[in-house]
C-alpha cells in the first residue's frame, strides 16, 4: 500500500523538555494498569490507610442498596456441585452420621460459643469448617476423595492481603478474619514468628469471611445440645486459641470494642434465642454505627473484600464468593458485574448445624468454574496450565474470533496491561496479544468487558463516527461477544427473584484495537503538552456529537492514549462502553440504557456526582440519572488535566502542601459522593484558591489553569440567571424562555472554551494534514515534504540549519542511556 500522508513544510518545534526531579525515579514510569511498572509510592496512612468507612469506594454502598435477595436453595443450586436431593440430602446423611457429636466439632462450637471476643472465634470456626470437609472426604453421596475437596480448607489471616501495584492508592489495606485456600498456601501463611509469616495475595484466595461478635452463645449452644439429649457445657473443652493481641503502642479502645474495633458488648439473655430474622440485617449501611470502628456493616467489608478479589485478578473471575457470620448466622453472598446476591435464609450455625455443614461441604465441592473462573469454552487456557484454581492472569490463553475478512483469527493472549477497579460495572481489563494470522505489524491489544446487553457495541459506534470523519478514534481489528453471565450462575438468580428490570443481564465483549501509548509518563517528561491534549480532545468530542451524535460519557486518564505520527503527537480517546447514540432529534430523546449511574469518579462532572449523591442520601428508589451531555464530558477533561499535574508532580511541593493534594487524590478516587461533589463545587467556584495547588513544574501552565475558571465564571452567572428566571416565570405564571443545557445557556462550547484557552497554551503544536484514511498498517516511510511553497532563499537556509541542530544539541535533550523514558518518548526530528 502506497502511503499518501501529507506533512507540513515543515517539522514543528517540540515543546520544551522541562528538567523534572523525580525522587526514586529509576525508568520508565508506567501509569496504574500498565503491568510491570512501578507507580509512585504513596505517603503511609494517607492513601493506603486501614479499612474504615471513609475510605470504602462510594459505589459499594449504592451496589448494597440493590442488592438481591434469593434463598438459599437458589444460591446452592446455582453455585454448588450437589447430589439429586440437594443440599437437604446431604443434611440427612449428616444427621445419620452424627457429626455434631464428633469430638473435634464439639470442642470447636464450644469454644466458638464461650466467647464474646471476635477475634477468638476465627480459630474455632476454621477447625469446625475443616473438621466439616474432613467427614465429608469418602463418606457423603457424591464427594469423592479428590480435588477440590481434597486441596481446599479453611484459615484464619491476621494481614493485610496483597494487591497488585497498578491498584495502589485506591480503597484501603483489607484484612479479612479468614479465608479459603488450598492447602498448600494455608500452610505455607501458618509459619509462627513474625518476620517468617509469608502474605497471601488475592490471587490466592477462593472466598472471604467476615465476622461480628455480638453476644455469649453458650447458652443457645447447651439449648441445642439438650434438644438432641447430649451433655451441657459449662466452659470450652479446648482453649480458643491465640488471640490477636494489640501491639504495645496501639490506642486503647472503649470498654465495649473488642481488639480490632468490633463491638463486643453483650445482649441481654433474652434475646440470645430470638429469631434469627429480626437480628441479622446484613444488607444495613450501618447508620447507626461509630464511623470510626472497622466492623461498620457485614455487607460493606464483604463487598470491599470483593471489590479487591475481583480487579486483583486481571480478568480470571467472572464472579467470586463471600461468607458473612454475624454470631451463629451465615449468610452467603455471591458478586459479579451485574450485581451482588445474598441469602435471605440466615442460617444459624448452632440450630441448623446439619445443613451448615451441607453448605460448607458444598463450597468445598465447588469447581474452578463454580468459583467464578472465566469458562474454559470461552478461553481455552495454555496446555502446561494447571486445573489448581485461581489462576493469577489469563497469560497465553487463547481464543478464537470471527472475522469479515478471515475465516478464523486464533488470539493468544501475551500479558496483562490493566485491570478495573470496580465492583459492579464493565469491569474492563487488557492484554496484549498476538494473532494467528498476524493482523499487521502494529503492536495489538485486546480489551474485554462485562457490556450491559442493551448498549450498542462498540465498534459499530467508532465506525460510523469514522464515516463521518471524526478525528482521534482507536483504530479497530477484531471483535466478538464470548458469553452471557445469564449463562451461568446469574441465570438462576433472575429467575428465582424475577427482577430482571433491576438486575441487567451483562455480556462478555472483547476488541482488538492497536496498541497507543500512556499519557502519563509522556506528561511526566513533558506537562505543557497536557493543553495540547485537551484541544485535540475538544475536536473529538465536538464532532462526535454533532456530526456523529455520539457522547463518550466516560473521560479519564486511562481512556486518553497518545502515539506519534512522525513528529507530532495525536492523542486517541479510546473505550467506548459507555458511550450512546443520540436518536436525529438529540439529547431531547435520550433514554438511559443502564438502571444505575457509573463513570470514572475523579474525572465525572460536578453535576452528575451531585445528581447521585442526591439519590443516595434520599433513597430515591425510583431514581432517573441525569442526563449525560456534551458540556459534562468537557468538564471531564478539567478533572483530568487537574489530576495529572497534582498526581504527577506533587512531590515538587512543600511537605504540608504535598499531604494536602495526597488527600484531595485520595477524596475524589475513594472518597463519598457527598464529599467529592463537596470538593468539586469547592474547586469550580472559589475565586481566591480554588482549592488545589499546582506544583512547580506545571507553574508554566498556570494561566491555562486560570482561563478555565473565566469560563466557569461564566457558567455560574448563566445558571443563577437561569433559576432567577424560572423563579419570576413561575411566580408570574409564565412559560420560561428555551433554555439550552447542553451548552448551558451557550457559556459553555468548544468555541468559546477555545477561545480562552488557546491564547495561554505554552506550546502549540501544528496541526497534522492527516486523516484517518491515510494511516496504514505497515511502518510508513516518511513522505516527501512539499517544495512548492517554500521559496529558494528558504530551501537553501534549511541546509546549514539542519547542520546545527544536529552538530549542536541542547543539554537539557541528551538522551540519558539510563532514563529509557526520555529516549522513547522525545520527539525526534525527521530531516527533510
Amino acid at each position: 500500500m502506497v502511503n499518501t500522508r501529507r506533512r507540513v513544510a515543515r517539522p514543528p518545534e517540540p515543546p520544551p523538555t522541562l528538567p523534572v526531579s523525580r525522587p526514586g525515579h529509576t525508568g520508565a514510569c508506567t501509569q496504574f494498569g500498565q503491568r510491570g511498572g512501578t507507580p509512585p509510592k504513596m505517603a503511609p496512612g494517607i492513601w493506603n490507610s486501614e479499612n474504615t468507612r471513609e475510605n470504602v469506594h462510594p459505589y459499594i454502598r449504592e451496589n448494597l442498596k440493590n442488592a438481591q435477595k434469593v434463598s438459599a436453595g437458589c444460591y446452592s443450586k446455582a453455585l454448588f456441585t450437589l447430589p439429586d436431593g440437594g443440599l437437604a440430602t446431604w443434611a440427612d446423611e449428616i444427621g445419620e452420621l452424627n457429626w455434631f457429636d464428633d469430638e473435634i466439632v464439639r470442642s470447636s462450637l464450644a469454644a466458638y460459643c464461650g466467647t464474646i471476643s471476635e477475634v477468638e472465634r476465627y480459630g474455632p470456626f476454621t477447625r469446625l469448617a475443616n473438621r466439616i470437609l474432613e467427614l465429608a472426604r469418602g463418606t457423603l453421596t457424591d464427594v469423592r476423595d479428590t480435588y477440590p475437596v481434597n486441596d481446599f480448607c479453611f484459615a484464619e489471616y491476621d494481614r493485610a492481603v496483597d494487591t497488585i501495584e497498578e491498584h495502589e492508592g485506591l480503597g484501603a489495606v483489607r484484612k479479612p478474619d479468614a479465608l479459603g485456600l488450598r492447602k498448600s498456601v494455608a500452610k505455607r501463611i501458618k509459619t509462627k514468628g513474625g518476620k517468617g509469616k509469608k502474605t497471601v495475595h488475592w490471587t490466592d484466595i477462593f472466598l472471604v469471611l467476615e465476622f461480628k461478635c455480638s453476644m455469649d452463645l453458650l447458652e443457645q449452644l447447651n439449648h441445642q445440645r439438650s434438644k438432641r439429649k447430649l451433655g451441657h457445657i459449662d466452659s470450652p473443652t479446648i482453649p480458643a486459641g491465640p488471640s490477636k493481641r494489640p501491639k504495645r503502642n496501639a490506642k486503647k479502645m472503649p470498654a465495649t470494642v473488642s481488639r480490632r474495633g468490633r463491638k463486643t458488648k453483650t445482649l441481654p439473655k433474652s434475646n440470645i434465642l430470638a429469631p434469627l430474622q429480626d437480628r441479622n440485617e446484613y444488607p444495613s449501611l450501618g447508620a447507626n454505627d461509630n464511623p470510626a470502628m472497622v466492623g461498620i456493616s457485614l455487607g460493606i467489608q464483604v463487598a470491599s473484600y470483593a471489590i479487591e478479589l475481583l480487579s486483583c485478578t486481571y480478568g480470571t473471575r467472572a464472579h467470586c464468593l463471600g461468607l458473612s457470620i454475624k454470631d451463629d448466622a451465615l449468610c452467603l453472598w455471591y458478586y459479579d458485574a451485574s450485581g451482588i446476591v445474598y441469602t435471605e435464609d440466615f442460617l444459624s450455625i448452632i440450630d441448623n448445624f446439619e445443613l451448615f455443614a451441607a453448605i460448607i461441604v458444598g463450597l468445598g465441592c465447588c469447581t474452578p468454574e463454580q468459583f467464578g473462573v472465566i469458562p474454559s469454552s470461552v478461553i481455552r487456557p495454555h496446555a502446561s496450565y494447571s486445573r489448581k484454581f485461581p489462576p493469577p492472569n489469563l497469560d497465553e490463553g487463547t481464543l478464537t474470533i470471527q472475522n469479515p475478512q478471515f475465516k478464523d483469527v486464533e488470539v493468544t493472549m501475551d500479558q496483562s496491561v490493566f485491570c478495573q477497579y470496580i465492583l459492579v460495572g464493565k469491569r474492563t481489563f487488557l492484554y496484549t496479544i498476538e494473532t494467528d494470522p498476524p493482523l499487521c505489524k502494529k503492536k495489538l491489544i485486546m480489551k474485554l468487558s462485562y457490556q450491559v446487553t442493551t448498549r450498542k457495541e462498540e465498534y459499530k459506534l467508532v465506525d460510523a463516527a469514522k464515516k463521518v470523519k471524526v478525528r482521534h478514534l482507536p483504530e479497530i481489528h477484531l471483535w466478538a461477544d464470548l458469553w452471557k453471565l445469564s449463562d451461568g450462575a446469574r441465570d438462576a438468580f433472575l429467575r428465582e427473584s424475577g427482577q430482571q428490570a433491576i438486575y441487567e443481564d451483562r455480556v462478555l465483549r472483547a476488541i482488538v484495537y492497536t496498541r497507543y501509548s500512556p499519557i502519563r509518563p509522556l506528561f511526566l517528561d513533558n506537562c505543557l503538552l497536557i493543553p495540547v491534549m485537551v484541544d485535540q480532545m475538544f475536536d473529538c468530542l465536538h464532532d462526535l456529537r454533532y456530526k456523529a451524535n455520539i457522547l463518550h460519557r466516560d473521560i479519564s486518564v486511562n481512556n486518553i492514549m497518545y502515539e506519534k505520527r512522525g513528529d507530532l503527537y495525536q492523542f486517541v480517546l479510546i473505550d467506548f462502553d459507555m458511550a450512546i447514540q443520540l436518536p436525529k432529534d438529540g439529547a431531547s430523546g435520550y433514554v438511559a440504557t443502564s438502571k444505575h449511574r457509573t463513570g470514572t469518579l475523579p474525572f465525572m462532572a460536578y453535576e452528575l456526582i451531585a445528581d447521585a449523591n442526591e439519590a443516595t442520601r434520599n433513597a430515591i428508589g425510583d431514581w432517573a440519572p441525569k442526563r449525560h451531555l456534551l458540556c459534562h464530558d468537557l468538564q471531564s477533561l478539567f478533572w483530568v488535566s487537574i489530576w495529572l499535574m497534582m498526581s504527577l508532580f506533587r512531590h515538587c511541593l512543600e511537605a504540608k502542601k504535598q499531604e494536602t493534594a495526597l488527600r484531595t487524590l485520595r477524596e475524589w478516587e475513594t472518597g463519598t459522593l457527598a464529599a467529592i461533589s463537596a470538593l468539586k463545587y469547592k474547586i469550580l467556584h472559589s475565586l481566591e484558591n480554588n482549592g488545589i495547588q499546582l506544583p512547580g513544574p506545571t507553574i508554566a501552565l498556570e494561566r491555562w489553569v486560570w482561563a478555565w475558571w473565566t469560563i466557569f465564571n461564566d457558567v455560574q452567572a448563566a445558571q443563577f440567571k437561569r433559576a432567577l428566571h424560572m423563579k419570576t416565570a413561575q411566580a408570574d405564571g409564565k412559560e420560561p424562555e428555551p433554555f439550552d443545557e447542553e451548552t448551558i445557556g451557550g457559556t459553555f462550547t468548544v468555541e468559546k472554551l477555545k477561545n480562552a484557552l488557546t491564547p495561554h497554551m505554552p506550546y502549540k503544536q501544528p496541526e497534522a494534514e492527516i486523516t484517518e484514511d491515510d494511516v496504514v498498517d505497515v511502518e510508513p516511510t516518511a513522505a516527501p515534504e512539499p517544495q512548492a511553497e517554500a521559496s529558494p532563499e528558504t530551501v537553501t537556509q534549511a541546509k546549514p540549519q539542519r547542520k546545527t541542530r544536529k552538530r549542536k544539541r541542547p543539554q537539557d535533550q541528551v538522551i540519558d542511556p539510563e532514563n529509557d523514558i526520555r529516549a522513547r518518548l522525545r520527539p525526534r526530528r525527521k530531516l527533510a
